[in-house]
């Protein structure tokens, strides 16, 4: 296939074909070699395939992000890059190589990965099989010109799956961060397990993972900016989902400040006297419970809390619209100009803001009550020609 564009206009004057092809936008050429020799039912029946695709980018950035986007980065489409996908072996052992690359705008993430699976007899769903090799470069935007951030699988990852239940589970591994920062962060992976849900049963699943000193700079490469750029984090999250939910989350910092824009007009950034930052989410059951606390010499200070409740449904566990809400926040900001890194581009704002409130009524209609607190407040859009202050 020498152009997917084409092939793609083919498939979408198909009937049904048209809605589920508008989303995506295929490029480029594109090529599946596949060969099987042998009976189904024959164990050393050799077989290959093939497959190199075209890029695939979404056809439209979604409303939600577009909201939410502040940067032409965020804004910008998904693409799928060409990459390709190579598998051998027989109906009893198959090995197999990919290589995808998936990018935003200018940015890119880079997959490598090798692994095999085997199983008893051809008739078995039963299939066991092992990571050899795993590889995820992001790239470095605070100096595009240093290594990238790779995360890499050390040694392997043995799994084992039984596609008639549509069931995996996983042993233990252990992952490095690499990047240009000195040291080795790292992420461990305990063994657990997912089955698909099924007529009367939800979907069950377990598993923990835990993390220490991993550069909150490392997702700079999605989120386009390096307010996070010195910050690293600890951490970890468990879960187990069947009849019952149990999740927790901790992650907090360990070491590091962030980096804000100073009051002076000389653009220089000066340490925000990050002295804790830290969020803990919970759910048991209906329970939900979430807490925030930060706390810094430049930033300010902030805490809050919430407590909520989860729904049981016959498609699993749900956060109703009409799920009840309670929790308190409590900010103290002395200087608002250095939040300005969350303001739009071209934007300054000065003052102090102080709050006090508590949370109640439903996820779909909050309410909320206290006191609420601003002195001096200014802001002013250079770009837009946008001035307010006296407040």
């Amino acid at each position: 296939m020498q152009d997917a564009a084409l092939s793609q206009t083919w498939l979408q004057s198909l009937p049904g074909w048209a809605a589920p092809l508008k989303a995506f936008k295929a490029s480029g050429p594109a090529q599946l070699q596949a060969q099987w020799q042998g009976g189904f039912a024959q164990a050393d029946a050799p077989l290959s395939l093939s497959l190199q695709w075209p890029r695939i980018e979404s056809a439209q950035a979604s409303s939600a992000s577009a909201a939410a986007s502040r940067s032409s980065t965020q804004s910008a489409l998904w693409f799928l890059a060409p990459g390709q996908l190579k598998m051998q072996g027989s109906p009893l052992a198959v090995q197999a190589e990919l290589q995808a690359r998936l990018g935003q705008g200018t940015r890119l993430a880079q997959l490598q990965t090798t692994w095999r699976a085997s199983r008893g007899d051809v008739r078995s769903p039963m299939w066991q099989g092992r990571i050899d090799q795993l590889e995820l470069s992001t790239p470095n935007t605070q100096s595009p010109s240093a290594l990238p951030w790779r995360l890499t699988l050390q040694p392997t990852l043995s799994w084992q799956a039984r596609l008639d239940q549509m069931a995996l589970t996983w042993g233990p591994s252990n992952w490095m961060l690499q990047g240009p920062d000195p040291g080795r962060p790292r992420l461990q992976v305990e063994a657990g397990a997912w089955t698909a849900p099924r007529a009367g049963q939800p979907v069950q699943t377990q598993g923990a993972v835990s993390w220490s000193d991993l550069p909150a700079a490392w997702a700079q490469a999605w989120l386009g900016t390096d307010i996070l750029n010195e910050i690293t984090l600890q951490g970890q999250a468990q879960w187990r989902m069947d009849q019952d939910l149990n999740l927790s989350l901790t992650a907090e910092r360990s070491r590091g400040d962030l980096r804000i824009q100073s009051d002076g007009a000389s653009g220089q950034k000066t340490a925000a006297g990050l002295r804790q930052a830290k969020v803990i989410v919970r759910v048991q059951n209906e329970q939900l419970m979430a807490e925030l606390i930060w706390d810094t010499a430049q930033m300010g200070q902030a805490q809050a809390q919430l407590k909520s409740q989860l729904s049981r449904t016959p498609d699993g566990w749900q956060w109703a619209e009409q799920a009840p809400l309670s929790g308190s926040v409590q900010v103290s900001l002395p200087q608002i100009g250095a939040w300005s890194m969350l303001t739009p581009p071209g934007w300054r704002v000065q003052g102090t803001l102080d709050a006090n409130l508590t949370l109640s009524g439903t996820r779909n209609q909050p309410q909320w009550q206290g006191r609420l607190q601003a002195d001096q407040l200014a802001a002013k859009s250079a770009v837009q020609g946008i001035e307010f202050n006296q407040g």
